[in-house]
């Protein structure tokens, strides 16, 4: 997966769904999202379109707490569910 690539961001939990299209910004896991550091097992991604709105992010921080709140910002997302676009 390359920075600046498209992709579909699934939900961290079964069964897998699609619930936001994004960007992929960057993967250095020393940079910081939301006041966190991204760590090893997440990536940094601008939510371009929200398919579940409702959807709670895994790394919230203050205001953006779920994939609506997200929309057109950018966020940690794990990376294992960061998928190609079909």
């Amino acid at each position: 997966m390359k920075v600046g690539q498209e992709v579909e961001l699934l939900t961290s939990k079964l069964p897998k769904q699609v619930v936001a299209i994004g960007i992929v910004i960057f993967k250095d896991p020393s940079k910081v999202v939301g006041g966190q550091r991204l760590g090893p097992e997440f990536w940094k991604v601008r939510i371009t379109k929200a398919i579940q709105p409702r959807q709670n992010l895994v790394k919230a921080f203050e205001g953006v707490k779920t994939v609506g709140d997200a929309l057109h910002k950018c966020v940690a997302w794990p990376s294992v569910d960061v998928m190609h676009m079909h």
